[in-house]
């Protein structure tokens, strides 16, 4: 299993915090573009578009983890957003509300003892410097009243 953590220098004052995620998926994709071809009524007449590379995208990454609300004693602890070392709902929300000015950086150790570590884009560092696009919590209908949240985050890498 990959250890995933995240930190935003605006919240929990810029530490570390453990994702409790399960899953993690890199998307490198290049930037194409391919026109189609008009007027083309046969098949005869059927043919393959040209296309042009014209560089790479910025890099996604989708990551999938657990909320256990049985770890938390209250009710406050479940939505804390300081003073945490484990993801919580609070700090989960508060991730696609955070300023602009705020960078989140993300540290993926995984491997038999998380003897590796995904690096940034150029490979200089193993904090990737990402924006959130998407928070996604989904309470498992199928736990045990309902104590196990399933979130998906996706994140674009930027250039730090």
């Amino acid at each position: 299993m990959a250890n995933i953590q995240i930190k935003n220098t605006s919240l929990n004052s810029g530490t570390y915090v453990d994702m409790g995620a399960v899953m993690f998926t890199p998307v490198y994709k290049r930037l194409t573009e391919s026109k189609p071809i008009r007027g083309q009524n046969t098949v005869s007449d059927y043919a393959i578009a040209t296309g042009d590379n014209l560089g790479v995208e910025q890099p996604k990454l989708t990551l999938t983890g657990y909320i256990d609300t049985r770890d938390f004693v209250d009710n406050a602890a479940l939505h804390a957003t300081t003073s945490i070392t484990e993801m919580t709902l609070g700090y989960l929300k508060a991730l696609w509300r955070v300023s602009g000015t705020s960078q989140t950086y993300l540290k993926i150790y995984f491997g038999e003892g998380g003897n590796y570590t995904l690096k940034n884009f150029d490979g200089t560092s193993d904090e990737i410097e990402v924006l959130v696009d998407t928070v996604s919590p989904i309470p498992m209908q199928d736990s045990d009243v309902l104590h196990l949240i399933k979130y998906s985050i996706t994140f674009t890498e930027i250039d730090s």
